[in-house]
């Protein structure tokens, strides 16, 4: 199976996002060496997208749903995580009243079988989505 490899970037010094789309064609490391280092913020796709079919990109803030009846016990959690990168995986840190928490896999481990994502914002430009835990 072959994973497509993009990146979007936020651009510090004007405020947004640059998606792949506008990176195309162009080599994007070519861009940040132009503009000088600490410019821009790159993020990776991770392969996956949420439940809508949208990209998860590093940087998101997506909204996590446990909804799991295992046949005698029924289990419902909602929770807002932002997607992170780190050691060689894409993993989801989840945020309440502020404060980050507990860390898991966003793909191939539990309880992500009992999960769905969808991407509601990102932490550059929704900050604070995470700044809280209303829904």
């Amino acid at each position: 199976m072959t994973r497509v490899i993009k990146f979007r970037a936020w651009d510090k010094e004007e405020q947004k996002m640059i998606n792949h789309r506008l990176l195309e064609g162009n080599n994007p490391f070519d861009q940040w060496n132009n503009y000088g280092e600490g410019r821009f913020v790159w993020m990776q796709f991770s392969g996956l997208h949420d439940k809508n079919g949208k990209e998860i990109y590093e940087g998101d803030i997506v909204k996590k749903v446990i909804d799991k009846d295992n046949g005698y016990k029924d289990f419902y959690h909602e929770s807002k995580c932002e997607v992170i990168f780190r050691d060689g995986c894409f993993m989801y840190r989840e945020w309440e009243d502020g404060e980050s928490g507990w860390e898991g896999y966003l793909k191939g481990r539990e309880p992500m079988s009992d999960s769905t994502f969808e991407v509601i914002g990102n932490i550059y430009e929704n900050p604070d989505l995470i700044s809280t835990n209303e829904t």
